[in-house]
C-alpha cells in the first residue's frame, strides 16, 4: 500500500488510538479552551494569566464533577489528551513560520534547522514530527518522499561538534532534545509522534542511545546502519519500534505509517542506561545501585481486576509513580507489591499536577495523580 493512503488515516487530526473521548463535546470545548491557555501563559512566563487560566479550569472541573454521576473528570484521560494538545496559541506566519523550505534556527548551545509542510496550518491539525541526526541531516531534509514533507514536521539538529564517545552525555541530550522542546513550543507537534532517524553512523548511535534512554518519547526509532552493539541499555529498544532502513527516505517513510506511542502499557520491563535516568512511561527510577559494570534493571506490572502494581528490581531502591485511570483506578486503593512486599495507599488527582507533568515532559501523557515515591525493599546481594 501506498504511503499517501495510509498517511490519510495516520494524519487525522487529533486521532487518538488508545481511546476515544467521553466528555461531552461542550464539556471537552472548555476545558481544552482553559489548558491551552495555560500553556501559552507557562510559555510566556505570565503568572497572572497563568494564574487565571487554572482557576478557570479547577472552576470548570468542580462544575463537571456535579453533572459526571460519581466520576472524577480527571480519570478522562484520553479526553485531558486531547484537551491538552488542543487549543494551543500557534503562530501561522511570521519570523518563525516558514512554510515548504528549510530554515535554520541559531538556538544557544543547540542550533537545529527546521521544515514546515507548505500547506503547515497549526488551527486544523497537529503534525507527526521526525528528527534527523547526522553530521549533513539538514541537506537531507529537501530530498525526502513527498507525502512526508507535506504532512511531518522536519528537524535537524545540528551535532556536527558531537561524536559517538559523547553520545550519553548531558551535551548529546541538549542538542536533541532543546530542538524538540523549543519545535513544540513554536509547532503545533503531535508530542506521541516523535521519530528519531539516524542519516549516518554518529546519528544513528545518538538515535538508537537515546531511544534505549527515553523509549517513551519516541514513538519511532530508526537509522541506516544496525548500531546495537554500541548501545549502553539495548534491551530497552524493545520498548519502541525500531529498524534499520537502507536510506534516510525508506526511514522517514516507515516514520510515517508507525501508530502513535502508547504512553501507559501495563507491563514492561528496562535497563537503566544513564545516572540521570529520567522517567521511563510512568515509571522513574531516582535511586539505583548496580554493580560495576551492569545495568540496574525493573521490572513493572498492572493487575487491573485487583488495582495492584508490581515492581521487581535487585537494584532499584526507589521510584516515582506517575499514574492515571488508564493504568489504575485512582478511586480506590493501590495496591504495590515490591520485590513481593505489599503497600497499599489511596491516591488523589489534581489539575495542578497534571499541568505541571504536562510541561515538564516532552511526550504529551496525562498524570493526574499526585506523584507517588516508592521505596523499593531489597534483599542482600552478592556479586557473580
Amino acid at each position: 500500500m501506498r504511503i499517501c493512503t495510509l498517511l490519510f488515516f495516520v494524519f487525522s487530526s487529533f486521532a487518538f488510538a488508545q481511546g476515544e473521548p467521553e466528555l461531552k463535546s461542550s464539556d471537552l470545548k472548555k476545558i481544552s479552551k482553559y489548558t491551552g491557555d495555560w500553556i501559552d501563559a507557562k510559555i510566556d512566563g505570565d503568572p497572572s494569566k497563568l494564574s487565571d487560566a487554572i482557576m478557570s479550569l479547577e472552576e470548570q472541573v468542580v462544575k463537571m464533577a456535579k453533572s459526571s454521576k460519581g466520576r472524577n473528570p480527571l480519570s478522562y484521560v484520553y479526553d485531558w489528551e486531547i484537551a491538552l494538545h488542543q487549543e494551543r496559541k500557534y503562530a501561522t506566519s511570521g519570523s518563525t513560520v516558514k512554510k515548504g523550505r528549510v530554515a535554520n534556527v541559531a538556538f544557544a548551545r543547540a542550533p537545529y534547522s527546521v521544515w514546515l509542510p507548505k500547506k503547515y496550518n497549526p488551527k486544523k491539525s497537529n503534525y507527526p514530527c521526525v528528527v534527523l541526526l547526522g553530521a549533513k541531516a539538514a541537506a537531507v531534509i529537501e530530498s525526502l518522499p513527498a507525502e512526508v514533507l507535506e504532512n511531518m514536521i522536519i528537524l535537524a539538529p545540528d551535532i556536527s561538534s558531537l561524536s559517538e564517545d559523547l553520545a550519553l552525555t548531558m551535551e548529546t541530550l541538549i542538542s536533541l532534545i532543546i530542538p524538540v522542546s523549543e519545535a513544540s513550543k513554536a509547532y503545533h507537534l503531535d508530542r506521541m509522534r516523535l521519530f528519531m532517524v539516524g542519516t549516518d553512523e554518529l546519528g544513528s548511535v545518538i538515535a538508537a542511545q537515546w531511544g534505549a534512554v527515553m523509549p517513551h518519547l519516541f514513538a519511532g526509532v530508526t537509522s541506516t546502519t544496525d548500531v546495537t552493539g554500541k548501545i549502553v541499555g539495548s534491551k530497552n529498544l524493545e520498548l519502541v519500534a525500531n529498524t534499520v532502513m537502507a536510506s534516510a527516505n525508506d526511514a522517514a517513510a516507515w516514520c510515517a505509517i508507525q501508530a502513535r506511542t502508547n504512553p501507559y502499557p501495563l507491563s514492561f520491563e528496562f535497563e537503566i542506561p544513564w545516572p540521570q535516568q529520567s522517567r521511563v512511561f510512568w515509571v522513574h527510577p531516582v535511586k539505583s545501585d548496580a554493580f560495576e559494570g551492569e545495568l540496574a534493571n525493573i521490572k513493572v506490572s498492572v493487575d487491573r481486576d485487583s488495582n495492584t502494581i508490581s515492581i521487581d528490581s535487585t537494584s532499584v531502591e526507589r521510584v516515582k509513580l506517575y499514574l492515571n485511570d488508564a493504568i489504575v483506578d485512582l478511586d480506590k486503593p493501590v495496591i504495590i507489591v515490591r520485590n513481593g512486599i505489599d503497600y497499599t495507599y489511596q491516591p488523589s488527582r489534581s489539575v495542578g499536577t497534571m499541568l505541571e507533568v504536562f510541561a515538564s515532559s516532552l511526550d504529551g501523557a496525562v498524570f493526574p495523580a499526585t506523584i507517588q515515591e516508592v521505596d523499593i525493599p531489597q534483599a542482600e546481594k552478592t556479586q557473580e
